[in-house]
């Protein structure tokens, strides 16, 4: 099971706060560290803190990597071999937990075992002659022969998960609009932020109380890895953005979100229709019908033709002035189409909201949306119900739908309250 090679460019931080949550994985992984230490040619014996610094990279890496070797996205996860990313102290990272002595020990033994591949970084001081400088970090991935040894050792998925103190609200830095959000940044809490944080710790701590099953490969049902929601605000604004991620489902295409079960019960999906732009029209005063469809858009009919449509819009309202006009890679080809003509006849269409067009405020509707999957989020914990978040659709057990429409519905005319002067019926599907 080696790590996909399409996912090594853009491998994601090797997430610290992995642990392991039960007795059977926390010997496996003191088996790996005793055999790291079998292998080294020490005169002296550790130190009692170095060895707890040994042990918590092994725990944090391993577990990351064997979660991440069931990842559809790719296996790969990046780490540094800089001093200056191990200050000791961080949000997003256990304090003082790992050093980078025992980061670079742990991964070069499992790479040297044939436990992990990696790939080296780099660091370029003046790319193209400019000032400053970029680079990439290392990658590592879990091979066959990690995910093998842990099996053996009693080891599975459903024992890796997430110190207490992993950080739910995250703040990523400042990006152009349409470009996608790089490293997370440092920042002081406020009222708002630990209100955040407080409401996640309850909707986490309630999905807990559930278990969501997905079809195994060889038939019957298995539970899904264990997860903690998070919420990601973009271009260091806590007004960009703030959607809520962590759960392996989100990644689901929709048909197999269909097949789960929550506690043996089938699944129902809701979602808001045309959400983004319904709530501009809102908030410009210019409400939608129910049976207005923003995607229907003359000479630009049917389903192709629709997803033309909807990708044009959202394209529109998420990027910067100078948006490209290219057709965007998951677009298929319709002979005769072009993709600056439905740029054209998108805006033409929606004149009346014209100002949102190429002016990035994308993000503030996302802001919006996460607010209202928060509401939905909480109140379904209050009623005891087991509710999955994806955006702008949940998923609940089938017996709870019509809970959750009335949940929905709520939320959004709540939260649309604050900025409308008059609040129109969500289109729910």
């Amino acid at each position: 099971m080696s790590p996909s090679m399409r996912a090594v460019s853009e491998a994601p931080p090797l997430e610290w706060t992995r642990v392991p949550l039960t007795a059977a994985a926390r010997l496996a992984l003191c088996d790996l560290v005793n055999a790291l230490e079998a292998s080294e040619d020490r005169k002296r014996v550790r130190k009692p803190a170095d060895r707890e610094r040994l042990e918590n990279a092994m725990e944090a890496m391993v577990c990351a990597l064997f979660a991440a070797s069931t990842d559809p996205k790719g296996g790969w996860r990046s780490y540094s071999r800089g001093r200056d990313h191990y200050p000791g102290l961080s949000r997003y990272n256990r304090p003082g937990s790992v050093s980078l002595k025992a980061v670079t020990t742990v991964a070069d033994w499992l790479l040297a075992s044939g436990y992990a591949e990696g790939q080296g970084g780099y660091f370029e001081k003046n790319p193209f002659g400019g000032p400053g400088g970029s680079g990439q970090m290392a990658r590592i991935g879990a091979t066959a022969k990690l995910v093998e040894r842990l099996a053996e050792l009693g080891m599975s998925s459903q024992d890796v998960g997430y110190s207490d103190r992993t950080e739910t609200i995250i703040l990523r830095d400042g990006k152009e609009p349409g470009e996608r959000s790089g490293r997370r940044l440092e920042y002081k809490d406020t009222a708002e932020t630990l209100r955040m944080r407080e409401n996640l710790k309850r909707i986490n701590e309630a999905l807990q109380l559930y278990q969501v099953s997905e079809p195994a490969d060889g038939g019957g049902y298995i539970p899904l890895p264990p997860f903690r929601l998070y919420r990601v605000f973009n271009r260091g604004s806590f007004g960009h953005g703030g959607r809520f991620y962590g759960g392996p489902w989100i990644a689901m295409p929709k048909r197999e979100r269909a097949e789960l079960l929550i506690d043996g019960e089938t699944v129902t999906e809701l979602d808001f229709g045309s959400l983004h732009p319904r709530m501009i029209y809102a908030i410009e005063g210019l409400p939608l019908e129910p049976e207005d469809d923003p995607y229907e858009v003359e000479r630009w009919t049917g389903d192709e033709c629709r997803a033309w449509v909807k990708e044009a819009l959202v394209r529109l309202l998420n990027a910067g002035p100078k948006m490209r006009r290219t057709r965007p890679e998951n677009l298929q080809r319709i002979r005769g189409r072009r993709w600056k003509d439905v740029l054209d006849a998108v805006e033409q269409h929606h004149s009346r909201i014209g100002d949102w067009f190429r002016s990035g405020r994308g993000l503030e509707l996302q802001r919006l949306d996460s607010d209202i999957a928060e509401r939905v989020l909480l109140d379904m914990a209050e009623r005891d119900v087991c509710c999955l978040p994806v955006h702008d659709s949940f998923l609940v057990p089938s017996s709870h739908s019509g809970t959750l429409r009335l949940s929905m519905t709520k939320a959004y005319q709540e939260v649309m309250g604050g900025v409308c002067v008059e609040v129109d019926e969500p289109v729910i599907r």
